[in-house]
């Protein structure tokens, strides 16, 4: 009796995990399995990253993205990096400039092959959406990576005389790029929090921005369409470069989320209709943090309307989360045969509990390797 006992309870379980959990293989049909993310009254989902910059991730954010596209409306990619960052990845996916994607691989923290990868996979797929269905970046972050905002206002300034009286702010923005256009350009990647001067760029920044105070309209005259792109390019190095932290980035955390809260509130305001994917780091996500803010304050447009998706890794191929072992063992020990699983949390079965109080939902990645640099890379 306690045999059959046993047997009819391990396959109540089973029944169970099977509306609760699903294998992901990356490239094949996984519309099945991602169904185990409720959408209906869901405007922003979140990938919650335990662990940044790992090799599956990219292709893992791909697939969500392709299904919640098509699922929720989805089609706001929000990600945790600068104003420019974003405007450089629009420009990619309109005009699939190889040159251009070198450029944004090697001057923004989306480095490495796996992101160069799904660049251009994700150009190609937004090539196949209709035009109420294609992807648009848009940033959460502090314009922290002055690499991207210097190499965005050089695009916009390519092939233009710069007038004599913007020569002492724009001209010294040029001449700071192309000084270093061979040795940068010699590399696939800068590894570096700054390739740049930081004292000569603070102050060039700080000129820039007072000039721009009493002078907006030569400004508005010499970028003509771009001047908004620049504009907010010019106050993000203010709030973010020139105050960001870089010997402590710890303390720039707390700040930095204050900001993805009023852009996420920005994005609503601009976006009413649209659901929003956004990668980012799990702390964002916990309790007093922006992520748990905008879910849980009713003023706000995502007042339980968010879904917290957690990635995790599973190290060196061995599972070591009691509960996913548990999982596991039900399931036939299949686990490490696939890409991933994806988890639904509920508290009615203990393997299902969220161990992260947070989390809806959780996806372990069999790869849990870090990102793969490029060969030439420049650290400093």
């Amino acid at each position: 009796m306690t045999f059959l006992f046993i047997s009819i309870c391990s396959y109540g379980y089973c029944q169970e995990l099977n509306t609760h959990t699903a294998y992901i293989d990356f490239g094949k049909d996984n519309q099945e399995g991602f169904s185990r993310i409720e959408t209906d009254g869901i405007k922003l989902f979140f990938l919650g990253e335990t662990v940044h910059r790992l090799q599956a991730t990219p292709q893992l954010t791909l697939e969500v993205l392709a299904y919640l596209n098509q699922e929720a409306n989805v089609n706001i990619f929000a990600i945790e990096a600068g104003y420019s960052v974003a405007c450089l990845m629009n420009k990619y996916l309109e005009t699939k400039d190889s040159l251009l994607l070198r450029q944004i691989s090697r001057n923004t923290m989306f480095w490495g092959e796996e992101n160069y990868k799904f660049l251009q996979d994700l150009a190609a797929m937004n090539d196949k959406l209709s035009n109420e269905k294609k992807i648009t970046f848009r940033n959460i972050d502090v314009e922290f990576k002055a690499e991207a905002a210097i190499l965005l206002i050089n695009l916009f300034m390519e092939g233009k005389e710069i007038p004599k009286d913007l020569y002492k702010t724009l001209g010294v923005f040029r001449s700071m790029f192309e000084t270093k256009r061979m040795h940068r350009e010699s590399f696939e990647g800068l590894m570096v929090f700054h390739y740049y001067n930081r004292t000569a760029l603070i102050q060039l920044i700080a000129e820039t921005n007072q000039h721009l105070a009493t002078s907006q309209s030569m400004y508005k005259d010499f970028f003509q369409d771009d001047f908004r792109d620049f504009f907010e390019t010019m106050k993000g190095l203010e709030l973010g470069y020139v105050n960001y932290n870089y010997e402590k980035p710890d303390k720039n955390v707390m700040p930095r989320d204050d900001f993805m809260y009023t852009r996420f509130l920005k994005i609503a305001e601009e976006y009413p209709n649209q659901g929003i994917l956004c990668v980012v780091g799990n702390t964002h996500l916990e309790k007093n943090w922006s992520g748990s803010n905008l879910r849980n304050t009713p003023t706000s447009p995502f007042f339980n309307a968010t879904a917290n998706i957690m990635v995790h890794r599973i190290k060196n191929m061995e599972i070591k989360n009691k509960n996913l072992k548990n999982i596991d063992k039900l399931m036939g020990n299949e686990i490490l045969q696939h890409d991933c699983i994806l988890i639904k949390h509920t508290n009615e079965l203990p393997y299902l509990k969220a161990k992260i109080k947070e989390a809806d939902y959780s996806i372990f990645l069999k790869n849990g390797n870090y990102a793969t640099p490029f060969e030439n890379s420049y650290y400093k």
